[in-house]
């Protein structure tokens, strides 16, 4: 087959769904198919780019087209893709991707008049604000529109496959009346075989990647931890990696104050991320459990075989009831110690980029 996948963004490193879509091409072209990227509303680039990317030795051909400027250069995009001549626009869609607010007005119009009437598949990575019955009426109301966005883009295109990440997601759109299928969600930060295993002692270590969302039992979970340091005399390290946010802070604000410690590593590369999981005792979640299988970091920690304590703010979907996932624990304040001698073992998966490729390609 021929694709092309399309995304908001294809910087390496700046955009989790873009490194997923790069991955994701590579192993297409790596099980023989011919797999191009189109990013629409690119933050990274001030001009057209006509590129290529390598994922390993795979070298992907793009089109990247400035932010905000998707209008002016529809012409441009119809050409590439009437060169290029795909038999499936995968369309990854992120909803605050192609708008700053998250209302991406006229997108299904401007895709459709690119496409030139070749068949669609839709990815939704995210879909819309105001789902948990905690959430304000502004965000409810905010999330009615990009819902009526979202119905309009799936009546325009009519996507001969959907696919979604989470189960909640599948449960949502079938109440719009569509059927979606579970895609599942690969990690960016593949699993390095042979990393150095380092003694960590008896010291427990608590690992956070990526982005920390605000509402998290931070406070709780540092003086729960604190007692049992105290009371059993093993320490307890805190480690943050990737770009973690504003939050960050708050969040050693209130470990340190414990007298806890704190690792801060930043970014870092894929091979040292994968050693630093490889070498932690439990990883922290702080995205609603309901919908943290869309979160590239649970994707990583899964990959490692790390078990996830989540200690997200309380976020319940509206009449739906979601399972927790494998080898994930909800945290309750009061039950460190018994997290800790029971922690769940989380299994090791085998998503990988060829594994979802595959699965994608047997749906047509």
């Amino acid at each position: 087959m021929k694709i092309t996948l399309v995304c908001s963004s294809i910087e390496p490193g700046r955009d989790g769904v873009g490194d997923y879509s790069r991955l994701l091409a590579g192993a297409l072209i790596d099980l023989g198919h011919n797999c191009t990227l189109l990013a629409l509303n690119d933050k990274f680039v001030s001009q057209v780019q006509r590129d290529e990317q390598l994922v390993n030795e795979t070298t992907i051909l793009t089109l990247r087209i400035p932010c905000g400027t998707f209008v002016d250069y529809i012409t441009e995009i119809q050409s590439w893709i009437k060169d290029i001549d795909p038999d499936l626009l995968s369309l990854q869609y992120v909803i605050f991707g192609y708008d700053n607010k998250g209302l991406p007005f006229g997108l299904s119009k401007k895709l459709l008049a690119i496409s030139q009437g070749r068949k669609w598949h839709i990815m939704f990575h995210e879909l819309w604000l105001g789902m948990a019955v905690q959430e304000s009426v502004k965000l409810k109301i905010w999330g009615l529109v990009q819902r009526l966005l979202i119905t309009t883009l799936i009546h325009s295109l009519k996507p001969s496959v959907i696919n979604t990440q989470t189960q909640l997601y599948i449960t949502q759109l079938k109440k719009l009346g569509y059927k979606a299928s579970y895609l599942p969600l690969f990690s960016n930060i593949p699993l390095v075989k042979g990393a150095q295993k380092l003694d960590g002692g008896n010291v427990i270590k608590f690992v956070v990647f990526g982005s920390i969302h605000t509402g998290a039992l931070i406070k709780e979970l540092a003086a729960d931890a604190a007692e049992y340091a105290s009371a059993h005399n093993t320490p307890v390290l805190l480690t943050f990696i990737g770009r973690c946010g504003d939050e960050q802070k708050h969040w050693i604000s209130e470990w340190k104050s414990k007298g806890l410690d704190v690792k801060v590593m930043g970014d870092q590369s894929a091979d040292i991320v994968s050693a630093v999981l490889q070498n932690s005792t439990i990883g922290i979640a702080s995205t609603g459990v309901a919908v943290i299988e869309k979160s590239g970091a649970f994707a990583a920690m899964r990959v490692h075989g790390l078990p996830v304590l989540n200690i997200s703010k309380p976020w319940q979907p509206a009449g739906t009831s979601i399972d927790v996932p494998l080898g994930v624990t909800v945290y309750t304040p009061g039950t460190f110690a018994d997290y800790i001698t029971s922690a769940p073992v989380m299994v090791s998966d085998d998503i990988d980029p060829e594994a979802v490729a595959k699965k994608m390609l047997a749906q047509f």
